[in-house]
C-alpha cells in the first residue's frame, strides 16, 4: 500500500540520499495522496540528481498544474516535448491546461497530438470532441464522440454531451437514450440529468421530469433552469 511504499521508499533515501530514483518515485506517491509540498522537495531532489529522469519532469509538470502555477507546468510540458516530441502525457497535461482556459485551439492541437502518438484513447476522444463542440464544430464532435463510445461505451461524459448536441438538433430519439445512459453510469451527471428532464418535460412526463428536477436541484441547489422548469412542470 501507498503507508508501506513511502515507508520504504524514505529507507531507501535514508541509505542513499543520493539516490534519485527514489527520491522520484517518493516524490510520485507525494503527488498522488495531494501531499504536494514533499513531493515537489522529492521531485525537484530526484532532477539535481539525475537531470535525466523524464518522469520526474513529467510529474513535476502535473504537480504544477495541480497546484495552480499554470506558466510553470506548461514550460515543463513544452520543454519535455521538446526533449522528446513523443511524449503522450504532456501532450495531454497540456491539453488539459489549455482546455481549462477555454484556449480551444491550442487543446485540440495538444490533443490531437497525443491521439496521433496512441489513437486508441476514448477519453481524450472525449475531451477533443468537448473541445469542438466549444467552438461549435459538431459534426466534427459528434464524429469524435462516436468514436469514443464504440472504443469504450461506459464514457458517461461522451453519452451525455453526445446526447445534449442531438438534443439541440431536435433529434430526441437518439438524445434520450444516450441522455438516460450517461446518468445511469454517472448518477451525478448533472448536466445530463437537466438535459434528460427537459426532453421529459417536452414529452409532457411531468412526474418523470419534476422527480429529474429534483435530483437536480439536490446536486446543485443554483441550478436557475431546473427551478425554472420545475416551476412550469
Amino acid at each position: 500500500n501507498t503507508a508501506s511504499a513511502i515507508h520504504y521508499f524514505n529507507l531507501a533515501i535514508e541509505a542513499d540520499k543520493n539516490f534519485a530514483q527514489a527520491h522520484g518515485a517518493l516524490g510520485t506517491l507525494f503527488l498522488e495522496t495531494g501531499d504536494f509540498t514533499k513531493a515537489e522537495v522529492h521531485l525537484k531532489q530526484s532532477l539535481t540528481l539525475d537531470p535525466s529522469l523524464s518522469i520526474a519532469s513529467l510529474n513535476l509538470a502535473h504537480l504544477y498544474r495541480k497546484s495552480g502555477r499554470i506558466d510553470t507546468a506548461i514550460e515543463t510540458y513544452q520543454a519535455l516535448i521538446q526533449a522528446n516530441p513523443n511524449q503522450v502525457q504532456a501532450h495531454l497535461g497540456l491539453g488539459t491546461i489549455y482546455q481549462s482556459n477555454e484556449d480551444y485551439d491550442q487543446a485540440i492541437e495538444s490533443y490531437q497530438h497525443a491521439l496521433d502518438l496512441v489513437p486508441q484513447m476514448p477519453a481524450v476522444m472525449t475531451n477533443l470532441a468537448s473541445c469542438y463542440e466549444a467552438i461549435e464544430q459538431d459534426d466534427l464532435a459528434i464524429s469524435l464522440y462516436q468514436e469514443a463510445l464504440k472504443a469504450n461505451p461506459n464514457l458517461s461524459m461522451a453519452c451525455g454531451n453526445l446526447g445534449r448536441i442531438h438534443q439541440s438538433k431536435g433529434e430526441v430519439d437518439i438524445a434520450l437514450p444516450l441522455l438516460q445512459r450517461a446518468v445511469e453510469l454517472d448518477p451525478n451527471f448533472t448536466a445530463a440529468r437537466y438535459h434528460h428532464a427537459l426532453i421529459l418535460v417536452k414529452q409532457k412526463a411531468y412526474e418523470n421530469a419534476s422527480s429529474e428536477l429534483e435530483t437536480v436541484i439536490s446536486q446543485q441547489a443554483d441550478h436557475v433552469g431546473a427551478h425554472y422548469n420545475l416551476a412550469q412542470s
